[in-house]
């Protein structure tokens, strides 16, 4: 935190999942690329046409090297595709929450898949960071743009051992629901969430922690790319 900084007037066109991926790679609203829902998402986004002009298109042939690796987007299953523009790839494949495996294309030379463990080798945000480590150390000296997009933290939480057993105490900065409140004049959505039974909110609450655990482990690959940039 001491060597970065604060957005403090940042802006998110659609801030969910595959969505705002679509955005981050066209520079468009959702509504134009096409992936608006995180249903569909992939085929929606190719169908649209706009990754034919999308950043990475764009910069290959001013001399950058492309590279992408973690969750592209929902749905995607073919591990012989490769977004357009992209030539280093290493995206996470369906069924991305499979407990036991992770799936992947590596370049698109089809599906891989790697056994899931709390070990850094059998982690999917630690798996990706070290093919993006790879792929900075690689490119000293060189122009280059590369997307890291962890899947983590959505659930369910597969953390690394060593975070496995942290936050139990842990709360959310906000308590869930406002008893006693009147909400008539609120959205459907905020109404419902202030009435969880004591159930829905125990289960929130473990959700919120599980979160946590896996956003230590994305720390630590923002540790390991930074060290990586640091060193070229």
């Amino acid at each position: 935190v001491a060597k970065g900084m604060r957005f403090d007037n940042g802006y998110v066109a659609t801030p969910i999942c595959g969505p705002a991926r679509g955005s981050v790679l066209t520079g468009k609203w959702s509504h134009n690329t096409g992936l608006e829902a995180t249903v569909g998402a992939w085929q929606d986004l190719v169908d649209s046409g706009e990754l034919a002009r999308n950043i990475a298109r764009r910069l290959k042939p001013r001399g950058y090297a492309c590279h992408l690796t973690g969750k592209f987007t929902n749905n995607l299953s073919n591990g012989r595709w490769v977004c357009p523009g992209f030539d280093s790839w290493w995206a996470q494949l369906e069924p991305i929450n499979d407990r036991d495996r992770i799936y992947f294309s590596k370049g698109g030379t089809g599906r891989t898949a790697i056994p899931r463990t709390g070990t850094r080798a059998g982690n999917e945000t630690l798996l990706a960071a070290s093919y993006t480590e790879r792929f900075i150390r690689n490119h000293r000296g060189a122009p280059w743009f590369a997307c890291f997009w962890p899947h983590a933290p959505h659930g369910p939480y597969y953390p690394l051992d060593r975070y496995a057993g942290t936050h139990h105490g842990d709360t959310p900065p906000t308590p869930y629901g406002e008893p006693g409140r009147d909400l008539s004049d609120k959205a459907p959505l905020v109404r419902q969430a202030a009435r969880f039974s004591d159930a829905a909110r125990t289960e929130r609450m473990q959700a919120y922690r599980g979160e946590l655990r896996e956003v230590e482990e994305v720390d630590d690959a923002v540790d390991r790319l930074m060290t990586a940039l640091t060193n070229t």
